[in-house]
Parts: C-alpha cells; sequence; structure tokens
C-alpha cells in the first residue's frame, strides 16, 4: 500500500521512484474500477433479479381461485345436488349461505355430487396451501430485495478495494449450492 492518505504528496527519493509509486497506484486504481463494476454488475443483478421473482410470485397469488368460494360451492352441493347424477358438466343451485343467490358450479361429469363436493374441497386446501407458501416465499423475497439493494449501495459508496465484497461475497452463490443439495419442489397444476 502506498503511505499517505488520499490526495496527500508522498515525498520520492527520486524520479524513477515517483514513477514506480505512480504506476502502482495507477494499477490499483484500474484493479479497484474494474472489481467495482464487476461487484455492481453482480449486485445490480440480484437486485433485478429479486425484483422479478417478487412481480412473479404477485402474478401467482393475483391468480390463485379463492378458497372461500370453492368452499362455498362444495357446501351448496352437499347441501342442495345430493343425488346428483354423473353426466352432468355443470349444476345451478341455490348459495346456502345466502339463499337470494344462486350458484352455477362446473362439475365433472364423471363424478356424482358427493365426490364433486370432495374435489371441491380438496381444490380448495390446496389453493390456501398454495397462497400460504407464496406469501412465505414472497416475504422471503422481499426481505433478500432489501439486503441486495444494501449491498448495491454500499458497493457504490466503496471507496477502496477492502469495502468491495470478494469473490463469491454478498450474492446467493452459497444459497444456490445449499438449494441444489436438497429435493426441489415445483408447483404443479393442482397447487403444491
Amino acid at each position: 500500500p502506498l503511505a499517505g492518505e488520499q490526495g496527500a504528496v508522498v515525498p520520492t527519493a527520486s524520479w524513477l521512484e515517483a514513477g514506480a509509486l505512480f504506476l502502482e497506484a495507477r494499477r490499483r486504481g484500474l484493479e479497484f474500477a474494474g472489481r467495482r463494476a464487476a461487484a455492481l454488475d453482480e449486485a445490480r443483478r440480484q437486485v433485478r433479479r429479486l425484483e422479478q421473482l417478487e412481480a412473479n410470485l404477485g402474478r401467482d397469488l393475483a391468480g390463485l381461485a379463492e378458497e372461500d368460494d370453492l368452499r362455498r360451492q362444495a357446501e351448496a352441493l352437499l347441501v342442495f345436488a345430493r343425488g346428483l347424477e354423473r353426466g352432468r358438466e355443470s349444476v345451478e343451485v341455490q348459495d346456502p349461505r345466502d339463499p337470494e343467490r344462486r350458484l352455477t358450479i362446473a362439475l365433472d361429469p364423471r363424478l356424482g355430487g358427493h365426490a364433486n363436493a370432495e374435489r371441491l374441497f380438496e381444490k380448495a386446501r390446496r389453493v390456501e396451501r398454495a397462497r400460504h407458501q407464496v406469501e412465505l416465499r414472497r416475504r422471503e423475497t422481499r426481505s433478500a430485495l432489501v439486503a441486495a439493494r444494501e449491498r448495491e449501495a454500499a458497493v457504490l459508496a466503496a471507496r477502496d478495494r477492502r469495502e468491495l465484497p470478494g469473490p463469491g461475497e454478498g450474492g446467493d452463490s452459497g444459497a444456490r449450492a445449499d438449494a441444489g443439495s436438497g429435493p426441489r419442489h415445483y408447483l404443479t397444476s393442482r397447487g403444491l
């Protein structure tokens, strides 16, 4: 390291020594600029990735069916369509919670009334579990996004190479290695 503070004059014994100090300072400055640019690119990539993930999770959450509506339809089937035969694609029944309202319920033609109600109850349970999982993952993503933005701000504020994260620091490389060690979980068309 060069002696003295930033902007301080460093006395040298000769022009040769001054030239060597200048070249060393220039090499260190270029190294710092390269490391800072790489760290900034990585930090901004992480922020973009997490912002996209948060937006996708929000769309997933908005696309989930309402479990209360599914339960209401299943209850209506149990109350008013007990003897419903197989082969029907839909049925219109009275809402058990609001007698003024009628519900049109899409059915699986291979199943009877009771089996269709069970199918709707199961779908409501899957939607509820999926909503819980997506909300949990969304909270985790938001906290990771805050941390990523803080890393980006720290890289922007860095004035010395010691203030920059080293290779593999500050990113999710450790989390990626841990994630690859266990089983993968995917959302399916049936929920979780």
